[in-house]
């Protein structure tokens, strides 16, 4: 996989070179003077190309066993659920809002999803390396697993029996899921979830895209969580 978004190399450059597998630039300028010493510090192998642009040629992006991801997530904890996202922007966009926000990781089915592409890279500016992203093939049986470990789970709806956030119960752990960009949210998942909720908008638009939900909903129960672990 290669990526061009300056942005995202250098985040990558600083918070998880492992996965650059290989650098190659030319140019000048200050910027890139910057990523060539943050490359130099990781020990990233560079190649000066004359007047080419940035670019980084990745590892290949490591998916995260859902065992794994359940035996590392701490008593108090937010999980991503999403039910056949697509777009890569979106995707990418949610991931580098659930990183920036300290998000336990992100669950997504292996059929009709969106995987980890150079776009999904681009738009999340590199957060997406360091979120934990398991995939799996049955996200009812995967909900199933997650309320035995204490999760409760929240969907966004627009419908009567969906709750301001304000007024929804805090809990120590929290899945928030997500429906694809066009078709919502799958009825059999709908019947699973505990909580509908519902973002109050003051304009003419009646909804928001998926990434900017997400975004409010995943600051709204992340900064609770972190108000209850300080106490």
């Amino acid at each position: 996989m290669e990526i061009t978004s300056v942005g995202a190399i250098e985040h990558l450059l600083q918070h998880k070179p492992t996965q650059i597998r290989q650098l190659i630039t030319g140019g000048r300028g200050p910027r890139r003077e910057r990523i060539l010493e943050l490359a130099h510090r990781a020990g990233v192998a560079v190649l000066e190309r004359g007047q080419e642009g940035l670019r980084a040629i990745l590892q290949p992006f490591s998916y995260t066993e859902l065992d794994r991801l359940l035996a590392e997530l701490p008593a108090k904890a937010i999980v991503l659920v999403l039910d056949h996202l697509e777009d890569p922007q979106n995707f990418g966009a949610i991931c580098r809002t659930a990183e920036a926000l300290g998000v336990h990781g992100a669950i997504i089915p292996k059929d009709r999803s969106v995987e980890v592409t150079a776009g999904v890279y681009h738009a999340s500016v590199g957060g997406v390396a360091n979120l934990p992203i398991t995939k799996v093939t049955n996200l009812s049986a995967t909900i199933k697993r997650l309320r035995d470990e204490g999760f409760f789970f929240f969907l966004t709806a627009l419908g009567e029996k969906s709750t301001d956030p304000s007024e929804v119960p805090d809990f120590d752990r929290v899945a928030l899921v997500l429906g694809a960009e066009y078709d919502g949210m799958s009825e059999k998942l709908v019947e699973k979830c505990d909580w509908q909720v519902k973002i109050p908008l003051a304009g003419t638009v009646p909804s928001l895209n998926v990434s900017a939900a997400a975004a409010i909903l995943l600051f709204e129960f992340s900064k609770r969580l972190r108000a209850s672990a300080s106490q």
